[in-house]
């Protein structure tokens, strides 16, 4: 082959190398600026990250203490229940005897009532046949009746 020829593919070749190890460096420094800055964001990552979960610990126990609170304010609650729940059935049974009573007591009421209604209008029945007062019969019987001996 000619000289000029190998010259000419020899420079080429050189220049070829050049351009490759100048693209092999500014490859290196992107590919390591990369680096730093990935390792930059990944680190605020990971801190932003740990914040949180400290946060979103002490979150999660708050939120533990409270529903521990609940729970206690909720027996709290079941005891104070239960309690009322058995005053008042003691409440209901005394009062349904209380009725019960009442209702007896108001039936003797009744009945004496009428007893005294029948009574009363024995009473004006006579008082009218013997032209008298009602009221007026009613005291002369009662004078009767007193002073007549008991025995």
């Amino acid at each position: 082959m000619d000289q000029w020829f190998l010259n000419y593919l020899d420079e080429h070749f050189r220049e070829t190398s050049r351009q490759i190890e100048g693209l092999r460096e500014e490859n290196a420094q992107q590919l390591a600026s990369l680096r730093e800055e990935l390792s930059r964001r990944i680190g605020g990552l990971r801190s932003e990250m740990m914040q949180r979960l400290e946060r979103l610990d002490a979150n999660f126990r708050l939120s533990r203490l409270e529903l521990e609170e609940l729970r206690n304010a909720n027996d709290m609650v079941n005891a104070q229940v239960s309690n009322v729940d058995e005053r008042l059935g003691t409440f209901s049974a005394q009062v349904t005897t209380q009725l019960q009573d009442m209702q007896e007591v108001g039936y003797e009421v009744k009945t004496r009532v009428r007893d005294s209604e029948t009574r009363v209008s024995v009473l004006e029945g006579w008082a009218a046949k013997a032209g008298l007062d009602p009221i007026e019969n009613c005291r002369q019987l009662s004078e009767k009746y007193r002073s007549r001996p008991t025995s």
